[in-house]
């Protein structure tokens, strides 16, 4: 079973792969969700999406 990152991750590609977004947007928004996920587990840290690794 994936996480919800892993999810996310897969999607960005599939959509760079079909040319719907560019090199740059995608890296953007990989590294807006890890910033995302890093606040939230700072704040969060018993929240079961807080424990899941972030970083491949």
């Amino acid at each position: 079973m994936k996480t919800f990152y892993e999810r996310f991750l897969d999607e960005i590609e599939r959509k760079r792969e079909a040319g719907e977004i560019d090199e740059d947007k995608a890296q953007r928004w990989i590294a807006e969700v890890q910033s995302q996920l890093q606040e939230y587990a700072k704040k969060n840290p018993q929240a079961p999406i807080a424990k899941m690794p972030i970083l491949h």
